[in-house]
């Protein structure tokens, strides 16, 4: 199978104003209690003939890495990849497929048929692209969680993406066309890196929030 994976470096462009500030606009750095991530992608689109008339949706996911890229937490992805049925898009997915160790008989032990359980509180709907609509926003919350609900130790951490699509021309083959990117985020400093943009990606960013 034919994949085409674009990955970036972070940008160099450090993004100031993310962290908590007190009443008097000092950075007095109090506990951060989450933080949202935003992704702003136009696709990729569907291409090939073999669907006349009809655009799948394009595939996403959206994850939280330790500095050195250990996998931590799926924040959200395409309900489409980790369903179980006629049509999974698993493998639409490489890079994430490979941080998270996501299996398509994980998923199958987990369900007969649909969307795998353990995902269900962190889904999001796919985003099809029809019309003129020519991109679309998503955020999403971590509480600072791992998998397991453990908070995580102040530290550097990656927030990652990954937009993905196929190009299909007949029934028993299709060639994956898949781009991710992330950026950086340090808890201590309350400090974010702005993510390289893909061909698609066009937006990858974070933001804290913190107690009052």
């Amino acid at each position: 199978m034919f994949r085409i994976i674009i990955t970036l470096c972070l940008s160099v462009l450090v993004l100031f104003g993310t962290g908590c500030n007190n009443d008097n606009g000092v950075e007095a750095k109090p506990t951060i209690s989450s933080a949202t991530i935003t992704l702003r992608f136009s696709g990729p689109r569907y291409a090939g003939s073999f669907y006349s008339g009809f655009l799948p949706a394009t595939d996403h996911a959206v994850w939280i890495e330790e500095a050195d890229g250990q996998y931590v937490k799926t924040l959200g992805i395409s309900k489409s990849v980790i369903s179980v049925g006629d049509s999974p898009h698993l493998d639409h997915l490489p890079t994430w497929m490979a941080k998270s160790g996501t299996t398509y008989e994980a998923l199958q032990a987990e369900t007969e048929e649909g969307v795998a359980p353990s995902f269900d509180a962190v889904s999001a709907a796919s985003v099809y692209f029809l019309g003129d609509v020519t991109d679309s926003t998503l955020v999403f919350e971590w509480d600072l969680k791992d998998g397991e609900g453990n908070r995580v130790l102040e530290g550097n951490f990656r927030f990652c993406a990954e937009v993905a699509n196929i190009m299909k021309d007949e029934a028993t083959a299709y060639q994956i066309n898949a781009e991710n990117t992330y950026g950086s985020m340090n808890l201590k400093e309350q400090s974010t890196t702005l993510a390289d943009s893909t061909q698609h990606i066009l937006e990858l960013s974070a933001e804290y929030r913190c107690n009052e």
